[in-house]
């Protein structure tokens, strides 16, 4: 009789161990499929992606091989940079020498 008792304990673990396995498999699997899925759509943003990308650099290449002359400088677009300061027309106050050898100092 005892035995039976153990054995039935032993069985009624088992089955709670393979019901708890089987659900975490399950839940896995799930899981799996909803990942995959979700790869497979950023696959496919990406591809959508890189098509803008190389629509936008050919409307580009197109542009600038058709017409050079609207290519513009940013040098030109740049606000000065004292401007803000009340600087205005002091741009050659300030002299930089070419040479900037300083006697006696080498550089290793």
């Amino acid at each position: 009789w005892f035995q039976n008792r153990r054995t039935r304990w032993k069985t009624k673990k088992l089955e709670e161990e393979y019901s708890k396995l089987k659900t975490d498999h399950d839940s896995t699997v799930l899981e799996k499929c909803r990942l995959e899925t979700e790869v497979l759509k950023l696959k496919e943003q990406l591809s959508e992606a890189e098509k803008e990308i190389n629509r936008l650099v050919e409307r580009l290449d197109g542009t600038t091989s058709t017409s050079p002359s609207s290519s513009f400088s940013m040098e030109v677009m740049e606000p000065p940079f004292f401007e803000g300061f009340g600087m205005e027309g002091l741009e050659n106050v300030f002299y930089v020498q070419d040479n900037n050898y300083i006697h006696g100092f080498d550089w290793l």
